[in-house]
């Protein structure tokens, strides 16, 4: 384990052992960073997320809300059942695991979770990952490079073999950085599973994004051929 837990009042919080200093429940609160200047800018078309300062290292703090029906009882607070079994921790463990495994993802650096009876609220940070964009925004302004295809193929064949599920495999959460290399974004809810079933509709919903960015017009430059090198290099052809 690489992180401490911490344990304040109603405030569980995870703090990676590679920070100079542990994490408070302060350095979770856009409000609190802002006074103290740490809080650099929104993060697009990420849902609510900030980049951040947390003294040398930039961050992006998230925030976690519900989705689909269940946003219309309460948009951010969820059953409570422990802290381990929180969406926050959940996601922390997953990515310290999968960066030991060698997967290119964000290190988790906290992750708070608030109890109020039986719901919570919670947010994690990670490290940035610098100048990098999301695979969706690149393709909308130039064509990737075969070897942008083939890389991410391998990406996901790995995080597959290794039987990890990414519950919301698109293109805005796989990012380019300026040498081309991909990193994998946003594993809320994603969790590692057995057999072989769900990968194929895991790499489905991937091109299901791409097709609908490019029926929106966003995307410019995908084409078959494209997919076609990830699925060999998923193939390990």
């Amino acid at each position: 384990m690489t992180a401490q837990y911490i344990r304040a009042a109603n405030n569980h919080l995870l703090s990676s052992v590679s920070l100079s200093q542990p994490l408070c429940s302060e350095d979770f609160d856009p409000d609190h960073l802002q006074l103290n200047e740490q809080l650099i800018s929104e993060a697009e078309g990420r849902g609510s997320a900030w980049f951040i300062k947390l003294g040398r290292d930039q961050a992006v703090l998230r925030h976690y809300y519900r989705g689909g029906l269940a946003a219309r009882v309460t948009r951010d607070r969820f059953i409570w059942s422990g802290h381990e079994r929180s969406r926050a921790f959940a996601e922390y463990r997953l990515l310290e695991w999968m960066l030991q495994q060698g997967l290119p993802v964000p290190e988790p650096l906290g992750a708070r979770v608030q109890r109020d009876g039986a719901f919570y609220t919670c947010d994690l940070i990670t490290r940035a990952i610098p100048e990098t964009v999301t695979l969706a925004d690149y393709l909308s302004r130039d064509a990737a490079a075969e070897s942008v295809w083939c890389e991410l193929g391998a990406v996901v064949q790995t995080m597959h073999h290794l039987g990890v599920w990414h519950a919301d495999l698109n293109a805005k959460n796989i990012l380019l950085d300026t040498a081309g290399a991909v990193s994998l974004i946003d594993f809320d809810r994603c969790r590692r599973r057995k057999g072989h079933s769900w990968k194929a509709d895991n790499l489905a919903r991937l091109r299901r994004s791409l097709d609908k960015l490019v029926g929106l017009g966003h995307i410019k430059h995908f084409k078959a051929a494209d997919w076609q090198l990830l699925l060999s290099a998923y193939q390990g052809q």
